[in-house]
């Protein structure tokens, strides 16, 4: 071997060395100064410190949805409830999320409210940037093979991504450290609801952010995800098959965002016929509870076209404690 090959060789060595090891210094600081307040963190530290307080492992009401719950469920309102509403949730993940509370934690779940809004099953959630891509976190709950089936990844990605974060943030590594290490802003979670201020606009900017709103869920998106709904269903099976009533929650939006949804022709009947067929297919112990039109007229109670505010939030949730303690009674 000549002199030019074993220079070459080493350098490649050297260089891939260095690689390697300003891969892991940059992995080691994302995971202990970014991840730690992320928000699928706080809210599992959250969940913990909540079921550390309890005589007993129960939560009777069990909320699982997107942002719209997150923001939305005051448990201030609601005895005996925690919020698991996380952004950009998916009913893939909503099922192992609850099955890891049932058969690993134990907790005795007395209601399970999932939410059923025009968006929560569209094949925007399913996604390859919202199917399980905190894969740092959800291979914490979900099997290795079911990960390597549902995401189409290889078993090697499955791995560098569920071990290396940085290798799924890759695309917003730069913005993540930038609120990390100058601009933090760390959400207050109580039972792992957060509220969100503001108020919309009166002004016709409100048209606007409703269409485009709209268009960010719907446009280019089927409104139904075969394996969104496919896993509904294993959600709604999984609280049948551990004596779980089921409730589906139609969430308030403004009248903006109804109205935005009818001009780009979002099929309403169609979708809801195919999710309470889904929902009534497998269980029998169910409720609908749609409040989608409730707060037409007040727009103050928004955050923006279709979450709630402060506000909004704390006077929702005491109109659906009032309705689920009177479920409560009659079942």
């Amino acid at each position: 071997m000549d002199a030019a090959v074993k220079r070459f060789i080493r350098d490649t060595a050297l260089f891939l060395t260095l690689a390697l090891a300003l891969l892991f210094f940059i992995n080691y600081f994302y995971e202990s100064k970014v991840l730690p307040n992320h928000i699928l963190e706080k809210k599992d530290q959250n969940y913990r410190l909540y079921l550390s307080s309890l005589d007993k492992k129960q939560i009777d009401y069990a909320f699982f949805g997107d942002s719209h719950f997150f923001n939305g469920i005051d448990p201030h309102q609601i005895n005996g409830s925690f919020n698991f509403g996380v952004p950009n949730e998916n009913y893939v993940k909503i099922y192992y999320k609850l099955k890891q509370i049932l058969e690993q934690d134990h907790v005795q779940v007395k209601y399970v409210i999932l939410e059923a809004d025009l968006n929560s099953l569209s094949t925007l959630t399913t996604d390859e940037t919202r199917l399980l891509h905190e894969l740092w976190y959800y291979h914490n709950y979900v099997p290795f093979s079911d990960i390597v089936q549902i995401t189409g990844k290889t078993s090697s990605d499955v791995l560098a991504r569920s071990y290396l974060p940085i290798i799924g943030a890759r695309e917003n590594l730069v913005v993540d450290f930038y609120h990390a290490f100058w601009h933090q802003t760390i959400p207050e979670l109580y039972r792992g609801w957060h509220c969100l201020n503001g108020s919309l606009p009166e002004d016709s900017d409100v048209e606007t952010n409703a269409l485009d709103r709209t268009d960010t869920y719907f446009k280019n998106q089927n409104i139904t995800s075969p394996l969104a709904l496919a896993y509904f269903e294993k959600t709604v099976r999984l609280a049948d098959d551990n004596h779980i009533t089921v409730i589906l929650v139609r969430s308030p939006v403004s009248k903006p965002y109804d109205n935005a949804t009818i001009l780009r022709n979002i099929t309403k009947e169609e979708y809801y016929a195919r999710v309470f067929s889904a929902l009534k297919n497998n269980t029998d112990d169910y409720y609908i509870l749609d409040y989608s039109s409730l707060y037409f007229d007040y727009p103050e109670y928004f955050s923006d076209v279709d979450h709630l505010n402060c506000i909004g939030s704390e006077i929702f949730s005491r109109r659906l404690a009032t309705d689920l303690e009177s479920l409560n009674k009659t079942s």
